[in-house]
């Protein structure tokens, strides 16, 4: 019985392993950190605070507020990208620039004809916040402008295809700058623009 499990099991860490090297091939240095608990919503600060009516920005709005963003052709930035998982988390650093033809991540350059605005974040890493306009208005739970570390954004939270999605959007640059992702309660990927 034991090895009939073994049969089933193994092909499918195989395919896991697989899926999540092509969603975050290695863009750098991985620090392990062992015995890395967890962290749960509730444990994580809330750094921002509603500067707007709540009415103004709602899950039934906010799609079309995203909708009305438009993102810069050029621009560089960082960002500190997490992994969490079960005793472990990895953390990593990614540098973005992009220009009118190309796009350069971590010194490496992509020709940017021909690719979509979801390609180009697959590329650096980071999450197309684009996704928010696909799902049911249904699945979005909380939307509203909100200001964080000096900054205005629009923050949206949404449960996605296999995680709950939480994105700070700026109003200001057009740009995803801050992102969690949850498994449950549990945070499985956080990504942080980090200042210049």
């Amino acid at each position: 019985m034991a090895s009939k499990i073994l049969w089933v099991a193994i092909p499918l860490l195989c395919l896991t392993a697989f899926i999540l090297w092509a969603l975050f091939p290695d863009s750098g240095p991985v620090v392990i950190t062992p015995a890395s608990p967890r962290p749960t919503i509730s444990a994580l600060p809330q750094s921002g605070s509603p500067i707007y009516n709540e009415a103004d920005v709602t899950p039934s709005s906010v799609q079309a507020v995203i909708a009305s963003l438009d993102r810069p052709d050029n621009y560089s930035r960082s960002y500190q990208i997490s992994l969490y998982w079960n005793g472990g988390s990895s953390l990593t650093q990614v540098n973005v620039s992009v220009g009118d033809n190309y796009i350069v991540i971590n010194g490496d350059t992509y020709a940017k004809t021909g690719t979509t605005l979801s390609e180009q974040d697959a590329l650096a890493r980071i999450p197309t916040y684009e996704e928010a306009l696909l799902v049911d208005s249904a699945d979005i739970y909380e939307a509203e402008y909100i200001e964080r570390n000096n900054s205005l954004y629009i923050r949206v939270r949404f449960r996605g295809l296999l995680y709950i999605h939480e994105y700070y959007i700026s109003i200001s640059s057009g740009l995803l700058d801050y992102a969690m992702k949850y498994d449950g309660e549990a945070l499985v990927y956080s990504m942080a623009i980090i200042d210049g």
